[in-house]
């Protein structure tokens, strides 16, 4: 029997930077092919990083995937294939090439240089040689980073521009070796020839009268840096990047020396890769007279006299009568104030004296507002910022993703759902009952989270998680609230992690993911007696039937609008169920780097009945404290006063869920009331129902009851999962090629996605 040579699999790695042509990915890869094909090694995958730096790990996606592929044991080679040891890093610390390598070696993969003049096989001669290719490819790139720095140096040295952006109201020229220009170069633009150079010349003629603007307000006009960005931004006027001007970028052109047409360079280092650190002064390259200004140098030497004199070091006393003036001038202090004066920031204030209310105490007055107000105000920042890290933290540990946006405590979740944070702060809470003012965030958030402070302001009671559309402008909570509310509240952020969790579509799909509810305990009454009684005089004349009219109506309500969203949340889940155990939709959602889906795709009906539990133990809880508290009339009590206690808690919880409390609808519960649940019968059949009627009321009321608390138990649950699946399906519909390969392959599911998204998921269409 003849036996074959064994074969190995590899993997080969390749990285070009810009150095040289002999490095190319292509002439890595011959050398590595022709390597592999005499040594019987078959390479079965590649990873490639393309104008990417040796010095570090950072910026190099595939080596990072290469070193992932193989720790965690899921790679189908024995061997990595590398053109040589540069090419592997130039590391200026060589122990962490040599880590890398060790990293591959305990996970029983070798790592073989195919241009090196040894082979990698442990041996000390290969060992010495691979510390002394490490400390040259090292050494190399401290060589050439020493002749880059001192070109660079030259050439500011001979007045051409060395950096990035021009800045407002300048525009990089470029010219050829004899000094002719050649033209403007635009954003993002780059010279194509390594013998031009570049200089700066004036900008357009609107944007030169905006700077010099800045530099005659500044230094005659006795204006700060924040009053000319506010002014500048009144007047409609952009900036450089095209957005709105701050104190930041007024404060720069007027430190910048090439207004004046000098050329500075090496303020700042970032060597080899390094922090961005500070030089100092005396190292930086200043060429004098290099551009044509557009600022005379009298003016810019005279704004460097106003920020030094306003730099000066003030003392707290100068602070306190600086903040007493202000308050004798306009009779209030506030923050906008002690901007528009200039003299220090409020936040300069604050961090001198700990606080702003310790600073006006030392001035010896109270501000507009309440000094305690203000001092809540800071905890409650802080407190938003402490939630903050613990929602962060929460997702990413449930398999999501968090990036902060600009504003107040705003993230974007899953690269999908906008959401924002708002402590609400007890409102008039030294009189009359309390109350919680409930703002909403963003207009293009999804999702609001809300922190109810307890009497103290100082820690949580409770969090509401709001869908967007079911805030409007605001809300005004109230210690009892009606169940459309309260079912959006949890006592902590566990139910948002679950909301946001992810999962691989490959592994967590179950073929049930049913969420309609079950009706097999009653059927609906064929007409119901409702019907009957609004069209009958009489019968609307006995004692509760009006009532019971409008009480199982606003239930039947209630019910048919959670039954609309929680029907829109079905299709939408059912659709994307079907789409998910598609291997080829799977595959085009892992080529545009989707690789998991929000885990309440898959949540089942067991899943959404949990969802729901502690909804209803809530309700039945609110049910005990309407009984036992002073809410209820005493006509009411005294008709409650008839029921058993259990049945007296039922008709409670009813009260709660319609969010009414009036004597004519407590009698309308208890008339359809069986009777051996009460303790106390109707005087007489004039104030009562008949017998008929009553049994007609009691099975149509304990339907419809029971139907309304499902529906109404799950409503919440069923809203906040729509905005998460709802957001995921827009951003498939927003992806270009998925929306192709829908239209291609499934026009059927793009359709229902489309139809869905139109809904609002609060019982509205949005059509």
């Amino acid at each position: 029997m003849n036996s074959q040579p064994q074969s190995y699999r590899a993997a080969q790695y390749v990285r070009m930077s810009t150095e040289h042509q002999q490095y190319s990915t292509a002439n890595q890869k011959r050398a590595i092919g022709d390597y592999a094909a005499a040594c019987g090694i078959e390479i079965v995958v590649t990873y490639e990083d393309l104008g990417k730096s040796g010095l570090t790990l950072a910026g190099r996606p595939a080596l990072c995937q290469l070193i992932a592929d193989v720790v965690s044991g899921e790679r189908p080679f024995e061997i990595v294939l590398v053109y040589d040891v540069s090419r592997w890093g130039r590391f200026q610390d060589a122990d962490e090439s040599a880590h890398l390598e060790y990293l591959c070696k305990l996970a029983g993969v070798r790592v073989e240089y195919c241009a090196e003049p040894f082979s990698n096989d442990g041996s000390p001669f290969a060992s010495i040689c691979k510390v002394v290719k490490r400390a040259l490819a090292a050494e190399y790139s401290r060589e050439l980073s020493t002749k880059v720095y001192a070109g660079k140096r030259r050439l500011v040295e001979l007045g051409f521009r060395q950096g990035g952006c021009p800045g407002y109201g300048l525009r990089r020229c470029l010219i050829d070796a004899s000094g002719e220009r050649k033209g403007l170069l635009a954003r993002g633009e780059c010279k194509s020839v390594a013998t031009d150079r570049i200089i700066l010349v004036p900008g357009p003629p609107e944007e030169i009268a905006v700077v010099q603007r800045i530099y005659e307000d500044y230094v005659h006009n006795d204006m700060g840096t924040w009053s000319i960005a506010h002014a500048l931004n009144l007047d409609g006027i952009r900036s450089e990047s095209g957005g709105r001007w701050s104190e930041a970028v007024v404060k720069r052109i007027l430190t910048s020396e090439k207004y004046v047409g000098d050329s500075v360079w090496g303020r700042q280092s970032c060597k080899l890769k390094t922090e961005h650190r500070n030089t100092d002064p005396s190292t930086w390259v200043r060429y004098r007279g290099a551009f044509e200004p557009i600022v005379s140098r009298e003016l810019f030497e005279k704004a460097q006299k106003v920020r030094a004199k306003r730099a000066r070091r003030v003392s707290d006393h100068d602070v306190v009568r600086r903040l007493r003036r202000i308050h004798a001038e306009h009779g209030e202090i506030t923050t906008r104030l002690i901007k528009e004066d200039g003299y220090l920031g409020s936040g300069a204030i604050r961090q001198r004296f700990g606080s702003l209310v310790r600073a006006y105490a030392d001035a010896g007055f109270s501000p507009s507002r309440d000094l305690a107000l203000i001092s809540i105000d800071g905890a409650a920042r802080r407190l938003r910022s402490t939630i903050a890290t613990a929602v962060a933290e929460g997702i990413e540990a449930h398999g999501g993703s968090v990036e902060r946006l600009r504003g107040r405590c705003r993230f974007l979740i899953n690269g999908e759902i906008t959401a924002s944070i708002s402590v609400a702060r007890r409102h008039r809470r030294d009189r009359g009952i309390p109350r919680w003012v409930v703002k909403r965030g963003g207009t293009d958030d999804d999702l609001t989270i809300t922190v109810i402070l307890d009497g103290h302001e100082e820690r949580p009671v409770c969090y509401y998680f709001f869908p967007v559309t079911e805030i409007g402008r605001g809300l005004l909570l109230a210690a009892n609230n009606p169940v459309q509310v309260e079912v959006f509240r949890a006592n902590g952020l566990e139910p948002l992690w679950h909301l946001c969790a992810r999962c691989d579509p490959a592994t967590e799909w179950s073929p049930a993911p049913a969420n309609g509810r079950s009706r097999r305990e009653d059927a609906p009454p064929v007409r119901p007696l409702a019907f009957k009684l609004g069209r009958s005089r009489s019968a609307s004349r006995k004692a509760g039937a009006g009532a019971f009219v409008k009480t199982t109506g606003a239930l039947r309500a209630a019910a048919s609008k959670a039954d609309l969203t929680a029907a829109y949340i079905s299709k939408l889940r059912q659709t994307l169920v079907k789409l998910l155990i598609d291997v080829r939709f799977v595959r085009v959602l892992a080529l545009q780097g989707i690789s998991s889906v929000p885990s309440t795709v898959f949540r089942t009906g067991r899943d959404r009945d949990e969802h729901s539990r502690a909804f209803q133990e809530g309700v039945r809880d609110r049910a005990i404290a309407l009984i036992s508290g002073n809410a209820l009339s005493q006509k009411a009590r005294l008709l409650l006063d008839r029921l058993t206690p259990e049945r007296r808690i039922e008709v409670a919880e009813v009260m709660v869920l319609t969010n009414d409390f009036t004597d004519c609808h407590t009698l309308s519960l208890v008339a359809a009331t069986p009777k051996h649940q009460l303790l106390q019968r109707f005087g007489s059949r004039a104030n009562g129902p008949s017998e008929r009627l009553r049994r007609i009321m009691i099975a149509e009321g304990a339907y419809t009851y029971r139907e309304a608390k499902r529906a109404l138990a799950c409503s919440g649950c069923d809203a906040l999962d729509g905005v998460t699946l709802a957001a995921f399906a827009r951003r498939l519909m927003a992806n270009p090629d998925v929306g192709s390969w829908l239209e291609q392959h499934n026009r059927k599911a793009m359709g229902a996605l489309k139809s869905v998204l139109r809904h609002r998921f609060d019982g509205a269409d949005t059509n």
